[in-house]
C-alpha cells in the first residue's frame, strides 16, 4: 500500500554467464614465452556482449608460468590479470633440446582452458513497512496541489485540495504537503495525532519507528527538499483548524504542524475545541484577519467521569506579518472548577513578528509554567503590544525577547498572580509602556534593556499590583532603562515593592517617574538619571509609597524638579550615585514642591537649585519630615524658600540666596511645624538676600530656627513676622541686616516667641518694628543700628520685647525709639544709644512696662526732646539710662502720667553731667508730671526757658521723684518745682545737687489741692538764688486735710532780698506739716531787711511740728534769722524748753541753743514732745 512508511529493502544475487572465447599467439622469438590475443562471447540475463583480451605467458622454470594480460567487456570493464601456474613434476624430456621447448614438450604440457564460471553479484529492491513506537502503521497522506487529479493521498496519487485531507485521512496519519504547492482559498482540518509537514525549505521531518527510531521523512521527490515551502493562501476561513475528537487522557490527542506558510485568511491555526497538545514549528504565517495562532485546553473525561485539562502547546520557529489580530493567542481558561486537574505545559520560542496590527503573544491564565524563548516582535506603527499576560496563575518565563514599536506596551502583565521571569531581554520604542503591570500580585524579574524613545512610558505600575518587581540589566554598564521620550517611570496606585537595580537613564521628552493615584509601595532605584523632562521630574501624589532613589535629577526646562502631593504619607530618600555629583541639579523651573506632603522626605547629598523660578514650595497643609543635608538655592525668580500652612518639619543645611525682587523665605498660612536652618560649608551662612523683601513669616506658627549666618543685604531684605504668627523664632549672632529700603526687623499682629541675636542696620527705614502684635516674646540680643526712622514698638496688646544688646539710633529730625500705645507687654532695652537732633530719642506713650535696664544706655539730642514718656507704664525694672542730654528742646527729659517702675538717669556718674547735659529748653529743662518713680542723677540742667525740673503731681497714685548729685542752673523760672494737687502720695528727694541763677526760687515746692501725704527730703543741697525769690519755697494750701514731712538736712540756701526768705515754708492750708531742719546754713546776703529762714502757720487747719535743730542762719542786718510765725493754727517746737534736770547733771540744750542764728517767734508757740514724723 502507498501510503504506509516502509523501509526499503536491498537483497544480494549472483548472476551466471555464458562465455565463449578464442585466441592465437606466437612465440617470442627462441624464448619458451608467446604474445596471445583473442575475443570472447558473454550471454546471461539481460546481457549478451562482446570482449576482447591480450597478453603475454612464458615459462619461467620448466614447471612455473607466468600469465599477464587485460580484457574488456561490457559486463565487467576493462580488468587486468596476473596470473602464476605451476606444474609439480614437469621436467625436460631428458634429450638435449635446448633450452627452447619443442613439440615434444609441448605435447607433454596440460591443456589449458577456462577453469571458471563467469558471474556477477547484483541487488535486489523491496520494501517493508515500519511501524510507530506502539506498532501500528505509519501512515503518510500526500498532498500535492500540482497533481492534476484528486487523488487519494498514496504517494503515486496524492490529494490535490487541502480541503480534502480530512476526509481521506485517518487520526494518527503524516499529512505530507508536497514542496512548491500553492493552496488558494483552501483550509485544512487535523484529526487525532495528525500531522500536518510541509515540504520544502532545506527542511527535513523525523518519524518514530518502533525498529529504527526517528528516521528522516523522505522527500516526495528527487529535489523537493530544497523546494519552497507549501503556501495556504487565502483561506476562506481558518487556514488550519485542530480538531481532536477524543477527549481520552490514556490516549491524549496530539498534533502537530510544521514547515508551512499561511497567508491571508481569518486566523492561520486555530483549536475552536481546544487542544490537548500540540507542537507548532517551522510555520510562517502573514496577512490574517483574525489572530495567527489561536489556542485553548482541551477537557478530558476520566474513567470515572471526572474532568481534566490537558493544555501543552509548543510553538518554536514561527515567523508572523502583518497578522490582523494577535500573533498567538493561548488562553487556558476553561469553564471547568478551579479544582479539577491540569496538564499543562506552554512553551514557545523562535517566534519573529512583524508589522503586527494585534499582540504578538496574549498569554492568559495559564495554570503551570509557560516559557516563551527567542522572540523578536516589531510591532510597527500598528501593533498592539509584545507580550500580553492576563490572569496568569503560574510562572512565566520570557527568555530573550526582542520587543519593538508598535502602538501597545511592549510586555503587559495584568491582573496576574504568579511569577513573570523575564531574562535577557530588550523592549524598545512602544507604544505605549515598555513594561506595564496592572493589577494583581505578580512578581516580575526583568533582565535586559528597556529603551524608549517614543511618547509613551518606559514602566508603567497600575491598577493596585501589589507584588515585587525587579528590573536588571542583563549585561554589565549596560543599564536596564534608557527613555530620551515619553513620560518616563509611571506609578499608578501600585502597592507592592519595585526595585531597579541598575541604571535607569530619563533622558528627553517628559520622562521622569511618576508615582501617582494612592501608591502605597516601596521603590527603590540604585542608580537614576533624570535629565530635563518637559513635566515634572519626580512626582508623587498621594499613597504612601516608600521611595529611595540614588543617582541624580537635573531639570533645565520650565518644570518642576521633585513635587509630593496629594497626602502622601509614605517616605522619599535620595543619595548621590556619584561622589560630590549632587542628586538636584535645577536650572530652570520651579524647582521642588511639596503640597499636602505628610512623609518624610530626605535629601542625603547635593540639591542645587539654581534658574527660573526653581526654589523649594511647601504647601497646601503638608505635615511631613523634609531633610536638606546640602541645598543651594540660587536667586530664583520667585520666593526662594517657601512654606504655606501644614505642619511640615524641614532640616535645611545648605544655603539660600536671593538676588532678584523675591523673598528669600516665606512662610505662611498657619505653618505649626518646625524649620531649622545650618549651614553646609563653615562659615559660609546659609541666607543670603541682596534683593528682594528677605524673611516673610506671615501666620507661621511653627519654631524656625538659624543656626548659622543669615545675611540679608539689599533691596528691602529684612525679616518679617505678620498676620497671627505664633511661632518660635531663632537666629544667631551671625545673622546680619544691612539697610533694606524697608523695615530690617518687622514683627506685627502677632504673638511670636523671637530671638534675634544678630546686628540690624538701616539707613532708609527703621531697623525694627513691633506692632500690633497681641502676645509673644522678642529678644535681639545683637547690635541694633539706625540713622533713619529708627525702633518702634507700637499697638501691642501683650507680650514681651526685649533688646538686650546694643541699640544705635541716630535718626537726626526722626523719632529714634518709639514706644507707643503698647498694653499687657514689656518693652526693654539693655543699651540703648541714641543720638537725634530734632526728633525724639526715646518716645514712650500709651504703653504698659517699658524697661531700660543697666547703666549704659545714653539718650542726646539737640532741638528733640530726648525722653520723652507719656501715659505708660514702667516696669519693676525701670527705665535707667546712663545719660540724657538735650540742647534747644521743649524739654530734655518728658514724664507725664508715668506709672510703675523707675524712672532713672545718671545712677552710675561722678559728677553733674554724668547724668546728661538739658540746656537751652524752651520749656523745663525736666518736665515731670505724675510720675511714679523717677531718679535723677548727676544732671546738668541749664538755661532754660521755663523750669530747670518741673515736677507735677495730681493723681491719686503715688510718686516719688528723686533728683541727686545734679546741677541746675539759669532756669528761666523756677530750678526745681514741684507742683502735688493729688491724692496719692507724694514723695520728692533732693539730694546733694547745686541750683542757682534761676530767675524765679531755687526750690519751688507747692503742696495743694487733694494731696493727702507729702514726704519731702532735701539732704546735702546747695541752693542759691540772686534773682530776688527764695533759694527754697515750700507752701502747703487747700481745704483737703493733708500730711506733709519734711526733712531738711545739711543743705546751703543763699539769696540776697529783702522780701525773699532764703528758705521759706508756709503752711496756708489743713496741714500736718512734721518738720524736721538739721545741719544746713541760711544766708540772706540782703542788708536791709533779708531773712534767712522763715516757717509760718497761716491757716486754722495748719498743724506745724518742727524740729530746728544744729542749723546755722545768717543774714547781714539787724534782723533775727529764724522768723517761726504761728499766725493762725497750730505750732510746736522741739525743744523750745527743756526739762529741768539735778544740779550735778547737764540739762538739755534749747533750740535756742542748737542753733546758730537768732530765732524770732511769733504768736503761740509751744513745746513740741519730739518723735516727729519724717519723710
Amino acid at each position: 500500500d502507498d501510503v504506509f512508511l516502509s523501509q526499503k529493502t536491498l537483497t544480494p544475487v549472483d548472476l551466471t554467464y555464458r562465455v565463449i572465447d578464442f585466441e592465437a599467439a606466437a612465440r617470442i622469438m627462441e624464448t619458451n614465452a608467446w604474445f596471445y590475443g583473442g575475443g570472447y562471447q558473454v550471454d546471461g540475463t539481460d546481457v549478451s556482449t562482446l570482449g576482447y583480451k591480450a597478453g603475454v605467458r612464458g615459462y619461467v622454470l620448466n614447471d612455473l608460468v607466468l600469465d599477464f594480460g587485460a580484457s574488456d567487456d561490457d559486463v565487467w570493464g576493462t580488468k587486468f590479470r596476473f596470473g602464476i601456474v605451476f606444474f609439480p613434476g614437469r621436467t625436460p624430456n631428458g634429450l638435449n633440446h635446448g633450452p627452447r621447448h619443442t613439440v615434444y614438450d609441448r605435447l607433454r604440457e596440460p591443456v589449458w582452458r577456462n577453469n571458471y564460471i563467469a558471474m556477477r553479484q547484483s541487488v535486489r529492491e523491496g520494501a517493508l513497512p515500519l511501524t510507530d513506537p506502539n506498532g501500528d502503521l505509519i501512515r503518510v497522506v500526500h498532498v500535492d496541489g500540482n497533481s492534476l487529479d484528486g487523488g487519494d493521498g498514496s504517494f503515486q496519487s496524492p490529494l490535490s485540495s487541502l480541503d480534502d485531507v480530512f476526509a481521506n485521512s485517518s487520526p494518527g496519519d503524516i499529512v505530507l504537503v508536497h514542496a512548491d504547492t500553492t493552496y488558494t482559498g483552501q483550509s485544512v482540518a487535523l484529526q487525532d495525532n495528525q500531522r500536518l509537514l510541509g515540504e520544502g525549505g532545506s527542511q527535513t521531518h523525523t518519524v518514530s519507528t518502533e525498529r529504527f527510531g526517528a528516521v528522516t521523512l523522505p522527500e516526495s521527490s528527487t529535489g523537493a527538499l530544497a523546494g519552497a515551502v507549501p503556501v495556504i493562501m487565502n483561506a476562506p476561513a481558518d487556514a488550519i483548524v485542530l480538531n481532536p475528537v477524543s477527549s481520552d487522557p490514556d490516549n491524549p490527542s496530539s498534533m502537530e504542524i510544521s514547515n508551512l506558510a499561511i497567508d491571508g485568511g481569518a486566523r492561520g491555526i486555530a483549536s475552536p475545541t481546544g487542544i490537548g497538545e500540540v507542537d507548532i514549528n517551522r510555520v510562517a504565517i502573514s496577512n490574517t484577519s483574525g489572530n495567527g495562532i489561536e489556542l485553548s485546553p482541551l477537557v478530558e473525561t476520566l474513567a470515572d467521569s471526572s474532568k481534566q485539562v490537558r493544555f501543552n502547546p509548543t510553538i518554536d520557529q514561527v515567523t508572523f506579518d502583518g497578522i490582523g489580530g494577535d500573533d498567538i493567542s493561548i488562553n487556558s481558561d476553561t469553564s471547568e472548577p478551579d479544582t479539577t486537574p491540569v496538564i499543562e505545559s506552554i512553551a514557545i520560542s523562535n517566534v519573529t513578528s512583524t508589522n503586527a496590527q494585534g499582540l504578538g503573544i496574549n498569554l492568559r491564565n495559564n495554570r503551570n509554567t509557560a516559557a516563551i524563548t527567542d522572540f523578536d516582535y516589531d510591532g510597527g506603527t500598528t501593533g498592539l503590544g509584545g507580550i500580553f499576560l492576563s490572569g496568569n496563575q503560574a510562572t512565566v518565563n520570557v527568555t530573550r525577547a526582542t520587543i519593538a514599536n508598535g502602538n501597545g506596551p511592549g510586555i503587559d502583565i495584568t491582573e496576574t498572580d504568579t511569577t513573570v521571569n523575564i531574562t535577557d531581554s530588550t523592549v524598545t520604542d512602544t507604544g505605549l509602556a515598555g513594561v506595564q503591570i496592572s493589577g494583581g500580585s505578580s512578581d516580575v524579574n526583568f533582565s535586559g534593556k528597556i529603551t524608549q524613545a517614543a511618547n509613551a512610558s518606559a514602566v508603567a505600575v497600575l491598577d493596585g499590583h501589589t507584588g515585587v518587581a525587579t528590573f536588571t540589566e542583563a549585561d554589565a554598564g549596560t543599564g536596564v532603562i534608557t527613555a530620551t521620550n515619553g513620560d518616563g517611570i509611571q506609578l499608578s496606585n501600585a502597592d507592592g515593592t519595585y526595585f531597579f537595580n541598575d541604571a535607569v537613564v530619563l533622558n528627553g521628552g517628559d520622562a521622569g517617574i511618576d508615582v501617582l493615584d494612592d501608591t502605597d509601595g516601596v521603590v527603590s532605584f540604585d542608580d537614576v538619571t533624570i535629565t530635563n523632562p518637559s513635566g515634572t521630574a519626580l512626582n508623587i501624589d498621594g499613597g504612601a509609597a516608600n521611595l529611595s532613589l540614588t543617582g541624580r535629577i537635573a531639570q533645565g526646562n520650565n518644570a518642576l524638579t521633585v513635587s509630593v502631593s496629594g497626602g502622601h504619607t509614605g517616605t522619599l530618600s535620595m543619595t548621590e550615585s556619584t561622589t560630590d555629583e549632587g542628586i538636584i541639579a535645577a536650572t530652570n523651573g520651579a524647582g521642588m514642591r511639596f503640597d499636602n506632603a505628610d512623609g518624610t522626605y530626605t535629601f542625603s547629598d547635593a540639591v542645587l537649585l539654581n534658574g527660573g523660578t526653581a526654589g523649594i514650595d511647601i504647601l497646601n497643609g503638608s505635615a511631613g519630615t523634609i531633610t536638606f543635608n546640602d541645598a543651594q538655592i540660587t536667586s530664583p525668580n520667585a520666593v526662594a524658600f517657601n512654606v504655606d500652612g501644614g505642619s511640615a518639619d524641614v532640616n535645611f543645611t545648605g544655603n539660600i540666596t536671593q538676588n532678584n525682587s523675591f523673598s528669600t523665605i516665606a512662610v505662611s498660612g498657619g505653618h505649626t511645624g518646625t524649620l531649622d536652618f545650618s549651614e553646609s560649608t563653615a562659615n559660609a551662612g546659609v541666607v543670603l538676600a541682596t534683593n528682594g523683601d528677605g524673611l516673610q513669616f506671615n501666620n507661621a506658627d511653627g519654631a524656625y530656627v538659624f543656626n548659622d549666618a543669615v545675611v540679608l543685604n539689599g533691596g528691602d531684605a529684612g525679616i518679617d513676622i505678620s498676620n497671627d504668627s505664633d511661632g518660635t523664632f531663632s537666629f544667631p549672632s551671625t545673622a546680619v541686616i544691612t539697610n533694606p529700603s524697608g523695615t530690617g526687623l518687622h514683627i506685627t499682629g502677632s504673638a511670636a516667641l523671637v530671638t534675634y541675636a544678630g546686628q540690624i542696620s538701616n539707613n532708609t527705614g527703621r531697623a525694627v518694628v513691633i506692632d500690633g502684635n497681641n502676645g509673644g516674646n522678642v529678644t535681639v540680643s545683637g547690635e541694633v543700628t539706625d540713622t533713619a526712622q529708627g525702633l518702634l514698638v507700637q499697638n501691642n496688646t501683650g507680650g514681651t520685647f526685649r533688646f538686650t544688646g546694643l541699640v544705635d539710633l541716630e535718626t537726626a529730625a526722626n523719632n529714634a525709639a518709639t514706644i507707643d500705645n503698647n498694653s499687657n507687654s514689656t518693652t526693654s532695652f539693655s543699651n540703648l544709644q541714641v543720638a537725634t537732633t530734632s526728633g525724639t530719642g526715646f518716645l514712650v506713650t500709651n504703653s504698659d512696662a517699658v524697661e531700660v535696664s543697666g547703666s549704659t544706655s545714653n539718650i542726646e539730642s539737640t532741638t528733640g526732646t530726648a525722653v520723652d514718656i507719656s501715659g505708660s507704664r514702667i516696669s519693676n525694672v525701670g527705665v535707667s539710662f546712663e545719660s540724657v542730654s538735650a540742647d534747644g528742646a521743649a524739654n530734655g527729659i518728658r514724664l507725664q502720667n508715668v506709672t510703675g517702675g523707675q524712672f532713672a538717669t545718671g545712677l552710675f556718674g561722678s559728677n553733674a553731667g554724668d547724668g546728661g547735659t538739658i540746656q537751652n529748653t524752651t520749656g523745663a529743662g525736666v518736665l515731670i508730671d505724675n510720675a511714679a518713680s523717677v531718679s535723677l542723677n548727676h544732671l546738668m540742667v541749664e538755661n532754660t526757658l521755663g523750669r530747670g525740673i518741673d515736677v507735677a503731681h495730681s493723681s491719686g497714685t503715688a510718686s516719688t521723684v528723686t533728683v541727686a548729685n545734679s546741677t541746675v542752673r539759669g532756669a528761666g523760672a523756677e530750678g526745681l518745682n514741684l507742683n502735688s494737687t493729688g491724692s496719692g502720695t507724694m514723695r520728692m528727694t533732693l539730694t546733694s545737687n547745686s541750683v542757682d541763677t534761676s530767675v524765679d526760687q531755687g526750690i519751688n515746692i507747692d503742696v495743694a489741692g487733694s494731696t493727702s501725704i507729702a514726704n519731702i527730703t532735701l539732704n546735702g543741697n546747695t541752693v542759691v538764688n540772686d534773682t530776688g525769690d527764695e533759694a527754697v519755697l515750700l507752701t502747703a494750701s487747700g481745704n483737703t486735710a493733708k500730711t506733709l514731712n519734711l526733712l531738711v538736712n545739711n543743705n546751703q540756701f543763699t539769696n540776697g532780698d529783702p522780701a525773699a526768705v532764703a528758705a521759706s515754708f508756709q503752711m496756708n492750708g489743713a496741714v500736718s506739716f512734721n518738720a524736721t531742719v538739721t545741719n544746713n546754713t541760711f544766708v540772706n546776703s540782703d542788708n536791709a531787711t533779708g531773712r534767712p529762714f522763715e516757717m509760718a502757720a497761716n491757716n486754722g487747719a495748719s498743724n506745724i511740728r518742727l524740729s530746728l535743730r544744729f542749723n546755722t542762719a545768717q543774714n547781714n542786718n539787724a534782723n533775727d534769722e529764724y522768723f517761726l510765725e504761728q499766725n493762725t493754727g497750730s505750732f510746736t517746737l522741739e525743744k523750745l524748753t527743756v526739762p529741768a534736770v539735778p544740779p550735778d547733771q547737764v540739762p538739755e540744750q534749747t533750740v535756742f541753743e542748737e542753733n546758730t542764728g537768732t530765732i524770732n517767734i511769733t504768736g503761740t508757740i509751744t513745746t513740741d514732745p519730739g518723735n516727729i514724723p519724717t519723710p
